[in-house]
């Protein structure tokens, strides 16, 4: 059974979409996940940019937050590293690979001790991850073991592809907010 609470119901996504065209490369096509969603920022959804820039500074603060009923950036980190977790187990499985896999109370830690997943992955296999900014820039701080409070510091340029490890040393050099 799929693990994914909301599997996609249609496996073979439409070939002229981008999803239609990665599916077409991979071999086991395309699973859409919800838990790689964009972060709720509660309240502030749908509201000009200005009102988000007063939760990123909060953020680094304190990533447990929910002020305005925004989506803790621990809350994120524990769902996307839960899925990636899932896939990797599903890796594990088609290998017949009795290799552990982290706790959920082992990801809800998340204090700079983030279990080190794709550590035994095999040469060739990947997960690729389509999201929204600060779900990708949460995800690759959670990986690599980084201050989730500072993730809105290693910004993705808008459609770019980025690898992920499990090492610190791997993230962009950090750009610190500014605001107009």
């Amino acid at each position: 059974p799929n693990p994914n609470p909301n599997p996609n119901p249609n496996p073979n996504p439409n070939p002229d979409t981008g999803v239609g065209l990665l599916a077409s490369r991979l071999p086991r096509g395309v699973d859409l996940d919800e838990r790689f969603r964009e972060r709720s920022f509660g309240d502030l959804d749908g509201t000009p940019l200005p009102n988000y820039d007063m939760i990123w500074p909060r953020d680094m603060e304190d990533p447990g937050h929910n002020d305005h009923g925004v989506e803790p950036v621990y809350d994120v980190a524990t769902r996307v590293l839960l899925a990636i977790n899932d896939f990797e187990g599903e890796a594990r499985h088609r290998r017949a690979d009795a290799a552990a896999v982290a706790s959920v109370d082992d990801v809800a830690q998340l204090n700079g001790d983030v279990a080190d997943f794709g550590a035994d992955d095999e040469e060739g296999e990947c997960v690729v991850i389509v999201s929204h900014a600060d779900t990708l820039q949460i995800t690759q701080c959670a990986v690599a073991g980084a201050d989730l409070g500072k993730f809105s510091q290693y910004r993705f340029r808008n459609g770019e592809v980025r690898e992920i490890f499990a090492s610190i040393d791997s993230l962009p050099d950090p750009i610190p907010l500014t605001f107009r």
